[in-house]
């Protein structure tokens, strides 16, 4: 009686495992295969500069100009090129201001943070104040012609990032220019004290 129960069981094994490869067969004879789609670019992230790890630090008044600055930026994608340009005060009506520049390329230990190392140009008067702002973008808005206000603008999307310091001989804000709001108000407005209302 045992022979017979094992060639049962076999016989029972044998039809299950079959039933179950011919299911697997059936399902995947179901299956459409379609074709391979392209893989979607990510979209362009714009650079962003570590402002806690910038030096020398952002949020203080130099007293001496440095002789470089050390600008961290975190990249989302480390194997992209982006653009910097180092402006010492930069005339927004104008455009001047454009000190140096480069592209900063991928390298072989980027890890999302390339740290730029920025020489900076002596300056011929250390006896008045200059604001200092370095510009990062994957492009700006000049193509490349680095002269006018587009050099000084990044292209949207992805946009840029700008760090600015403040350098003055005395350390503080004393004896600088205070920007105005940019209104003009013309001579004849009567708002100049000789009997205006």
């Amino acid at each position: 009686m045992t022979r017979p129960r094992a060639r049962l069981e076999r016989a029972l094994r044998w039809v299950t495992v079959s039933a179950g490869a011919i299911a697997v067969l059936a399902f995947s004879a179901c299956i459409i295969a379609e074709p391979v789609s392209e893989i979607t670019q990510l979209p362009s992230f714009r650079p962003i500069i570590v402002r806690s790890s910038a030096v020398p630090v952002s949020n203080a008044i130099l007293g001496a100009f440095p002789a470089k600055f050390v600008v961290p930026v975190q990249l989302v994608d480390p194997s992209v090129t982006f653009g910097w340009r180092l402006y010492i005060d930069y005339n927004p009506l104008t455009g001047e201001g454009l000190d140096s520049y480069a592209d900063s390329l991928p390298g072989a230990g980027d890890a999302g943070i390339r740290v730029l190392e920025i020489q900076t140009t002596p300056l011929a008067d250390l006896t008045r104040c200059h604001v200092v702002e370095v510009l990062v973008a994957q492009e700006f808005q000049d193509r490349g012609e680095f002269r006018g206000k587009n050099a000084h603008t990044p292209v949207d999307p992805p946009g840029g990032d700008s760090i600015t310091w403040i350098y003055s001989p005395s350390g503080d804000l004393t004896g600088c220019p205070v920007p105005d709001a940019g209104v003009a108000v013309p001579r004849d407005a009567g708002l100049d004290g000789e009997g205006g209302s």
